[in-house]
């Protein structure tokens, strides 16, 4: 199998958990706060360009499918538009999974409309257990929350478009699925897995934390499209997406 690179996303994560363990030596301020809010409105306008560049894609490429149908009466990409169908339904699916959970984590981060910010974006414990649930030491330390049943759904979408794109390919570019990897076992906590490492932050950290999670799965999207780009012969003008640069706030 092919290696693969740090995804965009694990990036993010591994940032912004070094930020984390500096304000777990320090008293958390508001411009570090005020700094997680910032990544996370840089990766919405990654997120909401992706999306529309990604869908774009796909109504180009099924266009093209039924003009060579209709035109040149070619129909060897015919099953392709079922399978265009089957990763947007997937697709869309997660993201409005993670929507979900950003409205939840906007609530606990109590948005206040007359003075349009945040009021509590340092709320530690009840977003926690929402990620965790009360046992955290649970299903050997995935906790029973929320962050658990979202790594499920996270790495079954990357064994399908894994499967998919594997399906198009040569053997030696086929590659294993990008599922979510725990804390090498050098750091402090060997047996701390992903689910801890990415959601102990404060609530603004992890609205941060679930738009970088949203960009991430566009790009899986977008890789995926254009190895299928290639059943049609060339005909369709892959759409490259420009991904905002994004900053430490320390």
């Amino acid at each position: 199998m092919a290696n693969q690179k740090v995804s965009p996303r694990q990036k993010m994560i591994n940032m912004m958990y070094f930020v984390l363990l500096a304000m777990l030596a320090m008293n958390v301020t508001n411009e570090v706060l005020d700094s997680f809010e910032s990544i996370r409105e840089r990766l919405k306008i990654s997120a909401a360009q992706a999306e529309s560049n990604n869908q774009g894609f796909i109504s180009i490429m099924n266009a093209e499918i039924e003009r060579q149908m209709e035109i040149e009466k070619k129909e060897d990409n015919k099953g392709l538009v079922d399978t265009l169908a089957l990763v947007q339904g997937r697709t869309n699916e997660l993201l409005k999974l993670l929507d979900r959970h950003v409205l939840e984590m906007e609530k606990l981060a109590k948005y206040d409309p007359e003075k349009k910010e945040f009021t509590k974006k340092d709320e530690l414990d009840e977003n926690y257990v929402y990620w965790m649930g009360e046992t955290e030491e649970a299903n050997q330390r995935r906790g029973e929350g929320q962050a658990y049943d979202l790594r499920e759904s996270l790495d079954q979408y990357a064994q399908t478009l894994t499967s998919i794109y594997n399906s198009q390919v040569m053997d030696s570019m086929q590659r294993e699925p990008l599922l979510r990897q725990d804390p090498k076992e050098s750091s402090k906590d060997p047996g701390k897995r992903w689910e801890q490492y990415t959601f102990e932050g404060p609530v603004v950290a992890n609205l941060a934390t679930l738009e970088a999670l949203r960009v991430d799965i566009l790009q899986q999207e977008k890789e995926l499209l254009e190895v299928l780009n290639n059943r049609i012969a060339g005909k369709v003008t892959i759409i490259v997406d420009s991904i905002v640069a994004i900053s430490s706030p320390l």
